[in-house]
């Protein structure tokens, strides 16, 4: 088994595509849902068109990354970081950014 891909469900697409386009360091098409691609799975991001459906607001996203230094000073400069890289007694090097509904995007190395 094998996950194809992520989906958060959002009334607020224009602020989440911006967000997640920072994040992957390209602006796709946004049309009612957008699909951010990669060659092993896919991150969706759905627009709601009925107010009473709740938002995504629990998913926790981790990234494997070659570099989290790296990205860390990437997304900074781009102001979307709060606390730098930490090394975890699990043995990862990783840091947690928060998206405009409140869902977690870590980035992660294994050491």
């Amino acid at each position: 088994m094998k996950l194809f891909g992520a989906c958060i469900q959002t009334h607020n697409i224009e602020e989440m595509v911006a967000f997640y386009s920072k994040i992957f360091g390209y602006q796709p098409a946004v049309d009612g849902g957008v699909d951010f691609r990669f060659p092993d799975h896919q991150l969706i991001i759905y627009r709601l068109t009925d107010t009473a459906m709740p938002e995504t607001k629990a998913a926790a996203l981790i990234y494997s990354v070659d570099d989290v230094d790296a990205v860390y000073s990437r997304l900074a400069v781009l102001n979307m970081t709060d606390k730098p890289p930490t090394d975890k007694p699990w043995g990862v090097r990783s840091f947690v950014i928060t998206d405009p509904d409140g869902n977690t995007v870590s980035f992660m190395k294994a050491f």
